[in-house]
Parts: C-alpha cells; sequence; structure tokens
C-alpha cells in the first residue's frame, strides 16, 4: 500500500502506518488463540498464545479503491484491497 510516496508491506510498524497514513477512518480489533508450531511444522498441542488482532480501514476517496491493513501485536500482517471508497 503507498502513503505519498511511502510504501507499506508486512512487517511493518503500526507506528510507521500512522506516521505516513495518518489515522484510519475504522479500526476493528480482537484478540485469537494462535497454537504454537513445531520446526517440522506439526502443532503442539496444549500450547497457544494470544494475538491482538487489528484491522485498519482507509478511505482514499470516491475515485480510489479503500484499503484495510491487517495487524497482528502492531504488526503488519497483510493488506487488502476494497471497494471504491466514499465521499464523507
Amino acid at each position: 500500500m503507498r502513503c505519498g510516496n511511502r510504501l507499506i508491506s508486512r512487517g511493518d510498524h503500526a507506528a510507521k502506518v500512522l506516521h505516513y497514513c495518518g489515522e484510519p477512518d475504522a479500526i476493528r480489533s480482537h484478540l485469537a488463540l494462535r497454537g504454537f508450531f513445531s520446526a517440522g511444522g506439526l502443532l503442539l498441542p496444549g500450547f497457544a498464545e494470544e494475538v491482538e488482532i487489528e484491522e485498519w480501514t482507509y478511505n482514499l476517496g470516491p475515485h480510489k479503491l479503500m484499503r484495510i491493513i491487517y495487524l497482528e501485536n502492531g504488526v503488519v500482517r497483510d493488506v487488502d484491497t476494497l471497494g471504491y471508497g466514499y465521499t464523507d
């Protein structure tokens, strides 16, 4: 995702997103439990961690597509495109 002439991508911290993109138009957050996997890719039963997941939505106006940034524990996990934005 581009904010001005800066690129936001996986692994970036939420502080970078706020600095270059500003406050999102909407924030949705929830907690999730995620299991641990061994080095071989096997799920380790009985081991889990709590992860804070946030979805930041940016409305870029009626002539651009809206963006949603998924953050896990304050780090960008993914960026997705929604439909066209709207005028406030």
